[in-house]
């Protein structure tokens, strides 16, 4: 809860199943229109593709709407993720309508 209340916005570094469980957590909060910060992945050497390729399977599958994807996003580069991360407009991404 602290997490969630205290960051202007959320970095996944590659780690364990408590990175897991807290990238699920904060991406589920923000589904529920909880919050509206940014979530972004850091994908150093591709550890995440296979997590990605998973989110996307499910959306393709029916099991998550495929709009939920465009509620964080995936990066190599961290000047690229941090240009992201400061020129975040909450305006730009409609998060209500994916509670329902």
């Amino acid at each position: 809860q602290l997490l969630e209340e205290y960051s202007d916005a959320f970095i996944v570094s590659p780690g364990g199943i408590g990175t897991f469980e807290e990238f699920f957590e904060i991406l589920t909060l923000k589904q529920l229109a909880k919050h509206n910060k940014p979530i972004v992945i850091f994908n150093i050497d591709g550890y995440y593709d296979d997590l990605l390729k998973l989110l996307s399977d499910t959306a393709a599958q029916g099991f998550m709407k495929k709009e939920c994807l465009d509620i964080f996003k995936s990066f190599n580069n961290p000047e690229d993720m941090l240009d992201y991360i400061e020129n975040y407009d909450e305006q730009e991404i409609d998060i209500q309508h994916l509670k329902y």
